[in-house]
């Protein structure tokens, strides 16, 4: 029996031994359902080249020296306090919709004061974009052909990475990680590792994804189905876990009330210093802004579109064709979407700045990903590397140690932001980090001209991407067929330069290779 016949025949004894009798034990019981609690921009800062740090250099003092790599334990021996950390995920944001970043009908006043009191990315790209994939870069520091996470949903966490939480416990923090999303339960991803409080908020969470056993089996079958042809009977039972997901949703007003209640029972001046980890899923789709947010730039709109998820992947597929009108409609919708969940994100602020929390927590506001609205014929994300579901934003806020009004240019990646973390704490970081802390270019010690970032995707053709300075290159590594563009000039990547820049095509390839062993993508 070949391999491929053998994994068959496991699928299918999994099926007859094993679905039937969950399935049944789950009409037994009831399942247990989670826990659903009731539910003008500012001034961008001031542009900051980094061969020219004069706006960091007020800031020197703070910001110029990194501390020493001690752990928090010892820290606390000595008598005093590190500081919290508090890392913000918005699920697909793209940068380009923020006030910030340059949207002047973004309603994004919370996180553009984030961008006055702190630091400014303006070229962070995400290392895959979909969710699991990124957030497992996010809290590991590697990339996702390292870390193990590449398939949504199927892949987990490699049991020799030790991921971000895991270092924060070591170090005597309080850990948890309060998300608004299926797909990031311990099942579907292993990202619960180091956290003392794991807790996933979802509106209409179903009988499949309220049950444990019923989860794990929905987890074991993607599995299955990911590499081998799963008989019909399994596809009918379980696949329609994937119909599922269309009707559920997070809201960011139902994820703040359990991250109040966490401060609320955790965060005090007595207690050990905490690592908080909350995602917000809002702009995902379906887009379904709440009243107030559903017209959110006043468009006269008087067609049928809507933005749930049946819309978006008919159009993804190719079997709806929205209208110009149609098409701003979704963008409204999607913009609304960002505006709640910027009107939420500045009550979690309100919270630690009355709880005197604030300025004594190291925070960070990132995208996983972004999304397509047609841009190259691609709509939704994860199939491409091109600007719009690969950038994101990135902002960080620390008074004692992060400079104010100051806009990073130099390409910055989602897998910087732990050993920024580590660095920011003096919590010693784990040695096989692949990201590069930003703490030298916000101190100045470094002209950040030789960062780079790279982004690679989960399909067999593994299209990965390096961005270095202004210049941008794409690789089908299927093909080797390469794609160009100067990213300053040509923010819509319309121009393929690869004939007219001979010279630097041969450079940024020869980098790209490099870090494509680096990032494990090739060997």
């Amino acid at each position: 029996m070949n391999v491929l016949s053998r994994r068959a025949f496991l699928a299918q004894v999994f099926v007859g031994g094993v679905l039937g009798s969950v399935l049944l034990g789950a009409c037994d019981s009831q399942a247990t359902a989670a826990a659903r609690p009731t539910a003008a921009s500012a001034t961008s800062p001031s542009l900051v080249r980094l061969a020219s740090v004069s706006d960091v250099a007020d800031n020197a003092t703070s910001a110029s020296v990194a501390p020493s790599a001690t752990t928090t334990k010892a820290a606390q021996s000595r008598g005093t306090r590190q500081p919290n950390v508090l890392l913000i995920t918005i699920d697909t944001l793209r940068a380009d919709r923020i006030g910030a970043y340059g949207f002047g009908s973004a309603h994004t006043p919370t996180l553009d004061r984030l961008a006055a009191e702190g630091v400014r990315c303006d070229y962070a790209m995400c290392q895959l974009p979909q969710t699991n994939a990124s957030h497992a870069a996010l809290l590991t520091g590697l990339y996702p052909s390292t870390n193990g996470v590449k398939v949504h949903m199927v892949d987990h966490v490699r049991s020799d990475v030790q991921t971000m939480a895991e270092v924060f416990k070591g170090a005597g923090y309080q850990t948890a990680g309060i998300y608004s999303w299926v797909s990031l339960d311990p099942q579907f991803c292993g990202l619960d590792r180091g956290f003392d409080a794991y807790h996933g908020y979802v509106l209409n969470r179903s009988l499949l994804f309220s049950n444990s056993n019923l989860e794990k089996l929905s987890s074991i079958y993607r599995q299955i189905k990911s590499d081998v042809p799963v008989v019909s009977a399994a596809d009918a039972a379980l696949g329609s876990s994937e119909q599922i997901e269309k009707t559920i949703d997070g809201r960011a007003d139902v994820t703040n009330a359990a991250v109040f209640d966490w401060l609320d029972k955790n965060a005090h001046p007595d207690s050990a210093p905490f690592f908080l980890w909350v995602h917000y899923f809002d702009p995902h789709y379906p887009y379904a802004p709440p009243e107030g947010y559903d017209h959110i730039l006043g468009l006269k709109y008087s067609g049928k579109i809507d933005g749930s998820a049946d819309t978006m992947h008919a159009i993804s597929k190719n079997q709806l064709n929205p209208t110009p009108d149609d098409h701003a409609r979704l963008l409204e919708l999607y913009q609304g979407e960002i505006a709640y969940t910027d009107s939420q994100l500045g009550l979690l602020l309100k919270k630690l700045e009355d709880g005197g929390l604030l300025d004594d927590t190291i925070l960070a506001v990132t995208g996983d990903h972004g999304e397509s609205f047609g841009e190259h014929d691609d709509w939704i994300h994860g199939l491409k590397v091109f600007e719009p579901e690969i950038r994101v934003p990135l902002l960080l806020r620390y008074p004692p140690r992060v400079p104010s009004r100051v806009v990073v240019e130099a390409p910055v990646q989602s897998i910087d932001l732990m050993p920024t973390f580590l660095d920011l704490t003096g919590i010693k970081a784990p040695a096989n980090l692949q990201g590069v802390s930003l703490m030298p270019v916000l101190g100045g010690t470094s002209d950040g001209k030789d960062r780079v970032a790279f982004t690679e995707l989960a399909d067999e053709s593994f299209v990965s991407m390096l961005t270095y300075q202004e210049w941008k290159l794409i690789r089908n590594n299927a093909n080797d067929e390469l794609q160009l563009y100067h990213v300053s000039a040509d923010a819509a990547e319309q121009k393929n330069l690869i004939d007219d820049q001979p010279k630097i095509t041969r450079e940024l390839r020869a980098r790209l290779l490099d870090m494509m062993k680096f990032s494990g993508v090739s060997k």
